[in-house]
């Protein structure tokens, strides 16, 4: 269940109460990656924006962390109420709390500003086109007024 693009983080976030305790923030971390940012099924199990699917031993081995160390900054985190946890046998759904705050905030803003950075970026590109094939059909015109006056200087000195 890879997920594509990018996630949001906040520089305020270096005051976050978890932020000097390496696990739990790299744990914190490793769930906003693995996050859904679209809700979605698992096997049978709906999932919610801001939701991942993974295990304890899983987010172990992807983050080169301790599967005791995992357990213990999950448990900071759930503390603190960062994440909550529902087991489902052999993998869990972690909820990141605030997930939408953290990562749908500008949603609109940042998309009307994308359309219109393409459209400005497909102005220029026409626009550079254009000058290009200008450029091209100028040296054609050259290259061709080159060769005549060849030919012509040619005849001359056959005379």
């Amino acid at each position: 269940m890879a997920n594509d693009g990018y996630i949001k983080l906040y520089r305020k976030m270096m005051k976050w109460g978890w932020y000097t305790d390496t696990n739990a923030k790299c744990v914190f971390l490793h769930l906003l990656f693995l996050a859904q940012y679209e809700a979605c099924f698992y096997r049978g199990i709906e999932l919610e924006v801001g939701q991942a699917v993974t295990s304890i031993r899983e987010i172990s081995l992807q983050t080169g962390i301790s599967v005791q160390s995992v357990r213990t900054a999950i448990n900071h985190l759930k503390s603190t109420q960062e994440i909550t946890q529902c087991t489902h046998g052999k993998f869990s759904v972690f909820t990141i709390k605030n997930y939408i705050e953290y990562q749908g905030v500008n949603t609109e803003t940042n998309n009307q500003v994308t359309r219109d950075q393409h459209s400005a970026n497909t102005e220029v590109t026409q626009t550079l086109i254009l000058r290009n094939q200008e450029v091209k059909k100028s040296r054609n015109k050259k290259d061709i007024s080159i060769e005549i006056s060849k030919k012509k200087f040619g005849e001359f000195e056959n005379v």
